[in-house]
């Protein structure tokens, strides 16, 4: 395969900065090499197979009912929203209310159909066309909007890790917060977009007790098949009590083959049987035992979680626009909730923190990175 000219002239696509792709016709792979354009096409065909295997593209976590804000269109026309995403920016100065009002009221994979549809049309990369006319706030969540799920993990655990230090506290509300399969799906595509194995870099990014209870989350290999007995919650609850209140020291080893290992309704199971075991609850005992920082937001983050998914994310939410709102964190959480469990969310944040998310939202924010957050948010309560 190679890519043609003004005139017609076929060039390797290993020499391409301005040429047009004679196998796709768009300009997409602009001042890429040959190796990353292959690499984008095994990317896709690998998201492709995943939503084969899985019966469904879009892998939401298990929090029982759907209570997303962000629906499929019922009406939905892909060919259309990519014809007025196109004339929305060529109108001088762009329409943004318009790219907002389209891409927050579709599903992820119509969203992926738009992008699809817009590529065929005027072949051109959708989301090369947005990156030049947005900026900021809003231009971060409206790509992070265009992204297969898989992909979206994939780049966030990678901002997590690139460059000097690791983003412990983003590395962990990932894998705390995805289902095995949703963790191995994104493990496959950082390889294919980074050539790297993500277990191996998170390995290499850490070191510790840290290390062994995140590498153990990273491996996927929660039993989430099979209901815990009874019998084996009230074994594993004293485990952690013996362990965590009653011997001087704590054995992470201990906390490690439990969190890292049950599912999440098997671990509120435990929680729940340790409850009657000690005066606190289990996280409040791990706050007051386990001294490594990381290991300690890690399992605090799965007993939360495991108590309640919406309530573990209003509070991380609440965290994050308490100290300013890191862009990237708020959009992190909007994008990926938004169509899962966002109306929990609200929920929890307003009886746990006294406002409602919305108004919490317009605090933090402005403009029209407000504007597409606020969406995501899906109303006031």
């Amino acid at each position: 395969m190679g890519a043609e000219g003004e005139k017609g002239r076929v060039w390797p696509l290993c020499q391409v900065k301005t040429l047009r792709c004679v196998g796709c016709g768009s300009w997409s792979c602009l001042g890429q090499s040959y190796e990353q354009s292959t690499s984008r096409m095994f990317t896709k065909k690998a998201m492709m197979n995943m939503e084969l295997e899985d019966g469904t593209e879009d892998l939401t976590l298990p929090v029982g009912i759907c209570q997303g804000v962000v629906f499929p269109d019922a009406g939905f026309k892909p060919e259309t929203d990519a014809a007025e995403l196109h004339a929305a920016l060529l109108v001088k100065g762009c329409d943004e209310s318009k790219i907002i009002s389209i891409l927050t009221k579709r599903s992820n994979s119509q969203r992926r159909q738009v992008a699809e549809a817009y590529q065929k049309a005027f072949s051109k990369d959708l989301n090369v066309d947005l990156k030049k006319h947005l900026k900021g706030g809003l231009e971060d969540v409206v790509l992070c909007l265009l992204k297969h799920p898989s992909q979206f993990d994939a780049d966030e655990l990678y901002r997590s890790m690139k460059g000097l230090g690791t983003d412990e506290d983003s590395l962990i509300e990932i894998l705390v917060s995805r289902t095995n399969q949703q963790i191995r799906h994104a493990a496959k595509i950082y390889e294919l977009t980074y050539k790297h194995d993500l277990v191996k870099t998170i390995r290499s990014e850490t070191s510790g007790d840290f290390r062994k209870l995140i590498v153990s989350l990273a491996e996927a290999e929660r039993c989430e098949m099979e209901p815990l007995s009874l019998e084996q919650a009230e074994m594993d609850a004293r485990t952690l009590y013996q362990d965590t209140v009653q011997k001087k020291g704590t054995n992470l080893e201990t906390f490690n083959q439990i969190f890292a290992l049950r599912s999440i309704p098997n671990l509120k199971k435990v929680m729940q049987c340790y409850d009657g075991l000690s005066n606190n609850p289990l996280d409040v005992d791990i706050a007051k035992e386990v001294k490594n920082t990381d290991v300690k937001k890690t399992l605090i983050g799965l007993a939360n979680f495991s108590k309640s998914p919406s309530g573990y994310f209003a509070d991380k939410l609440f965290e994050n626009i308490k100290q300013g709102g890191k862009s990237h964190v708020l959009n992190r959480i909007m994008v990926s909730r938004c169509e899962v469990d966002m109306l929990n969310i609200r929920k929890e944040f307003k009886i746990r923190h006294g406002q409602s998310l919305k108004e919490a939202l317009t605090k933090c924010s402005k403009g029209d990175h407000q504007a597409i957050l606020l969406a995501l948010c899906g109303g006031d309560d």
